[in-house]
């Protein structure tokens, strides 16, 4: 995954079309709760990009 600095989480996906457009990493919520799991990771990522 590309780090952004903009996510866009929602239950819905059609409220996830314009963020798409605009270039922000999107995630639908899930009843699970890995949406969580998947913001967890671009946050890491973006930590680790922001060290060099």
């Amino acid at each position: 995954m590309e780090s952004t600095n903009h996510i866009r989480k929602d239950g819905q996906e059609r409220n996830l079309l314009p963020a798409r457009e605009m270039g922000w990493e999107t995630i639908l919520a899930d009843s699970k709760g890995q949406w969580i799991k998947t913001v967890n990771e671009l946050l890491k990522l973006s930590q680790e990009s922001s060290a060099f």
